[in-house]
């Protein structure tokens, strides 16, 4: 708290709609709905952060494959791979394979 008795609640604190008893009313400016703004910013930052709680169970199941022996590197190829369509994946593969003979890697 400030010495003016107003306390100062940073940008996106999840407890400050419950705090600031001063709401800005929310109105359209400038051609922006503030209400519509708000409802899509809300549900962008619920999103957000089910996409870090997300991301730390794919970090965990690396992990618990990384500890039965299995190569994270070849794994991550492996899904990125599999989202493909066999044609992009041949085409990658002919590219590859080019390049290295263009570098002296492959005979």
């Amino acid at each position: 708290m400030s010495g003016s008795g107003v306390q100062q609640l940073e940008f996106g604190d999840p407890e400050a709609k419950d705090q600031v008893s001063d709401k800005p009313k929310l109105t359209e400016v400038g051609g922006i709905d503030g209400k519509e703004l708000l409802r899509l910013i809300e549900r962008i930052e619920r999103l957000e952060k089910e996409k870090l709680g997300i991301a730390a169970d794919i970090r965990s199941v690396y992990e618990e494959g990384k500890s039965t022996g299995f190569d994270t590197k070849i794994k991550r190829k492996v899904i990125r791979l599999r989202a493909m369509e066999l044609h992009q994946i041949e085409e990658e593969e002919v590219t590859v394979e080019l390049y290295k003979r263009a570098l002296g890697m492959k005979s």
